[in-house]
């Protein structure tokens, strides 16, 4: 049975509660150059899910609730959507990621099952459907055209690269054997509240797919960042430090004890988002939302190489990256506030 099909699971990311006490929070990386690119005040988004940078530094947001993709411009310019709400070739329901194969925009079309092509300037360039099960679970769509999909340990694996048309072609990371095939959302709340993490959260991983056919894994629950060769192997193992595990884990059994949230359950994560490029990738920790943004880079070896806190950013739970300018998006998809980082040396 997937996490998808349990309705009193609430999939939240679990730390971004803005009545979490105030702790000490961490300053700005010294060197780095921040700035907002975008708030509510010139992005009206209603519910940003997913998006990617494009060749030329435009940003492609995906917007669920408004029904299309915001182009925004890196020189802060007026965001022009894209996409119809009109039946037919273009037509944008419930978008939910976008990808960049080049120049054309890829987005997923949740409700039409489709993926919906675009020119750089916006033009609907046709479409290809999805098949249905690929969207019973959260997946990534890759410039390759195809699609990691989550399967919380359903197939033998914890995640499949996948056709668009359902068929398999590889699994990453292999699940725990689940005891129970029904859950009982109490005995899950009792379980965390005696200070365990529950089974249902240690089949929750996150995939990030790398331009050289490699696949990340966040295996949450472990705090393990792995890396997995196309065939499925793995190349690569990091562990998240111990000063790193210690506020997520307590968040998450605090976030699930708050009296506001009586039978809302919040999911164990340690990183929201990730971007992959071919010497390793970067991932957005998970944090309170009253506290600063933290990058981490591990390398493809498993070395833990860079660490960067944005305290200008606060309740961001997507990461996007700029790789051939070396620029930082952390997008706040409640509110639509895009902070833009830069590191020393970046254009």
């Amino acid at each position: 049975m997937r996490l998808a099909d349990r309705p009193w699971l609430l999939l939240c990311g679990g730390l971004a509660l803005a009545c979490s006490p105030a702790p000490v929070d961490e300053p700005t990386t010294a060197g780095l150059v921040v700035d907002t690119l975008a708030s509510p005040r010139d992005l009206p988004s209603q519910g940003l899910a997913g998006g990617t940078v494009l060749p030329g530094g435009r940003l492609a947001l995906a917007d669920v609730i408004a029904n299309t993709v915001w182009m925004v411009r890196p020189d802060g310019g007026p965001p022009e959507p894209v996409g119809s709400r009109t039946p037919g070739v273009g037509q944008l329901a419930q978008p939910i990621g976008v990808a960049a194969f080049g120049d054309t925009i890829a987005v997923v079309s949740a409700g039409t099952a489709t993926v919906e092509f675009f020119s750089s300037a916006g033009a609907p360039l046709g479409s290809i459907a999805l098949a249905p099960d690929l969207l019973a679970t959260p997946f990534e769509l890759l410039p390759s055209g195809l699609a990691l999909v989550t399967t919380y340990g359903q197939d033998s694996a914890l995640v499949t690269l996948r056709r668009l048309d359902g068929d398999r072609v590889a699994r990453f990371g292999v699940g725990l054997p689940s005891a129970n095939e029904t859950v009982d959302p109490a005995a899950v709340l009792r379980e965390i509240r005696e200070g365990k993490v529950p089974e249902p959260f240690q089949n929750m991983a996150m995939p990030v797919g790398a331009p050289t056919g490699d696949v990340w894994l966040v295996r949450h629950t472990e705090g393990v960042f792995q890396r997995h060769g196309p065939d499925g192997t793995v190349r690569a193992t990091a562990e998240l430090a111990a000063e790193e595990v210690a506020p997520i884990r307590a968040e998450f059994f605090r976030a699930n004890d708050a009296p506001g949230q009586p039978g809302a359950i919040v999911a164990y994560v340690i990183a929201y988002s990730g971007v992959a490029d071919s010497a390793g990738s970067w991932f957005l920790l998970a944090q309170p939302a009253n506290r600063s943004a933290v990058l981490l880079r591990i390398a493809n070896d498993g070395t833990q190489a860079e660490r960067l806190v944005v305290a200008e950013s606060r309740g961001a739970r997507l990461l996007l990256r700029d790789v051939q300018r070396d620029i930082f998006y952390l997008v706040n998809q409640e509110d639509g506030v895009i902070v833009r980082v830069r590191r020393p040396g970046a254009q």
